[in-house]
């Protein structure tokens, strides 16, 4: 095994994240870059219906991106066709999200097949269900994920399954519509909770690694153990792998491109939601959860 999981790690994050507490978690993820753009196109758009759909569909495609993904998904946001003016039915929706799809700049890789898996969800005719029945989706939110996994043809804790889910969850809260069963959906392990997971020591590589890409290797091909593993941290602490995952995915920016990682995340966190979270709450998890260097790779 090229992994393995920290159990004592799993112990110490997840009573850092039970004293942190889901009140603060709910702030960050209001001050996610993915979370303000998808506020931002729901008021252009005018409908949750709309919203849950593009959120959902434009997750679907959101691998191997161009540019980063806070900046894609603004650029999602700012596509001047994806309003109330242009769009009325789901049909509508999913044609100029094709339309943005095939002129981004920041989701060019493997266009053809990323044009096809929105065409499958067509086919299926499940954009019109999300259309219209976002709200029955929103009181079961692991029947989306199962009917996604289903058409897609991939497991349900793959990774653009389950982020499908959390940006469906972003959608809901932006329309003031609870969302139940967000505690049975595994984490989206993506190169940020891969590169945390190791950092915080919640895992530990046995064998020798050679550069960051290699680490990202080892890490994502045991993507299932890396689930198991913050899957015990939500147990622990009582909070959602998806909740965790807003935390991490911010936190993630700050780990191989910064003198001073963990002072600069605490710093953006303290400024992105407007003092509302105290350095000294804040600055124990993000110290836990850099706690190890990469850049010696």
């Amino acid at each position: 095994m090229a992994i393995e999981i920290n159990h004592k790690r799993v112990e110490v994050l997840g009573a850092l994240f039970k004293d942190f507490g889901i009140r603060n978690i709910l702030i960050i993820e209001e001050s996610d870059p993915q979370y303000e753009a998808l506020r931002h196109l729901y008021n252009k758009v005018g409908d949750c219906g709309i919203l849950a759909l593009i959120s959902i569909a434009n997750a679907l495609v959101s691998y191997q991106l161009t540019s980063k993904g806070e900046e894609y998904w603004w650029e999602l946001a700012r596509w001047p066709r994806l309003s109330k003016q242009y769009i009325n039915d789901p049909l509508e929706a999913i044609k100029e999200f094709k339309n943005f799809l095939e002129n981004s700049t920041g989701n060019r890789f493997a266009l053809k097949n990323k044009i096809s898996r929105i065409d499958r969800l067509v086919r299926s005719e499940f954009h019109i269900e999300i259309f219209v029945k976002y709200l029955e989706y929103s009181k079961n939110i692991i029947d989306l994920v199962y009917r996604l996994a289903k058409i897609m043809r991939q497991d349900t804790s793959s990774k653009t399954i389950v982020f499908a889910a959390k940006m469906f969850y972003y959608s809901m809260r932006i329309c003031n519509s609870p969302v139940y069963g967000i505690g049975k959906i595994e984490m989206p392990i993506d190169r940020r909770v891969s590169l945390i997971s190791y950092t915080s020591g919640l895992i530990d590589v046995t064998f020798g690694v050679y550069g960051i890409s290699d680490l990202l290797d080892k890490i994502m091909r045991q993507s299932k153990k890396v689930q198991g593993a913050w899957r015990h941290v939500s147990d622990i602490s009582g909070i959602p792998p998806l909740n965790i995952d807003s935390v991490i995915w911010i936190i993630g920016r700050y780990i191989d491109k910064y003198d001073d990682p963990v002072n600069e995340a605490v710093d953006y966190i303290e400024k992105s939601t407007s003092n509302r979270i105290s350095r000294k709450t804040i600055y124990p998890l993000v110290r836990e959860l850099l706690l190890r260097k990469i850049r010696s790779y």
